[in-house]
């Protein structure tokens, strides 16, 4: 593969996984929108929306780190970066500019994605919370449970279940 090859293959693959990660920052937004909104009937559908997006993504980036190998031993962001100035410089195709576009929509979906994740947790808890109080049963002690998160555990005691 000559450099312009390379050049031309590495600009249309970033161009693309730009394009899918738009894509799902809108969807992670949305799902954001919905989780506040508790618009249970939209938040099944983007979940359904999110899966073809993150598989294509991950495709992608297969592709890409696969065409990064014929370059570059030992990939690192420094490499990746002093590659793309390269290229750019000898073909003036601007790959580094979408490589970086690339890294901050990253970074974005990922910020999204853990608050979204928060929020489900939260109200997961809060659902256990209030089916346990209507079950009869009084907070304990909270706990960790295999997975590292902090639970809370319930005891019986009055409550309205018992009224």
């Amino acid at each position: 593969m000559t450099s312009q090859e390379f050049a031309s293959t590495a600009k249309s693959l970033l161009s693309q996984q730009i394009e899918l990660s738009t894509s799902l920052n809108e969807t992670l937004t949305s799902e954001y929108d919905c989780l506040n909104s508790r618009n249970i009937d939209a938040l099944e559908q983007l979940a359904n929306d999110k899966q073809p997006l993150i598989i294509e993504l991950d495709s992608i980036n297969k592709q890409w780190l696969a065409l990064l190998e014929t370059q570059i031993q030992d990939i690192s962001i420094e490499k990746i970066k002093n590659l793309l100035i390269q290229l750019d410089n000898e073909f003036k195709l601007d790959v580094l500019k979408l490589w970086e576009s690339l890294q901050s929509l990253a970074k974005q979906c990922q910020r999204q994605n853990s608050i979204n994740g928060t929020i489900i947790t939260l109200s997961y808890q809060n659902s256990l919370q209030t089916l346990s109080i209507l079950r009869g049963q009084q907070p304990g002690d909270n706990i960790y449970n295999p997975s590292g998160n902090q639970v809370t555990t319930y005891s019986a005691g009055h409550s309205f279940a018992k009224a």
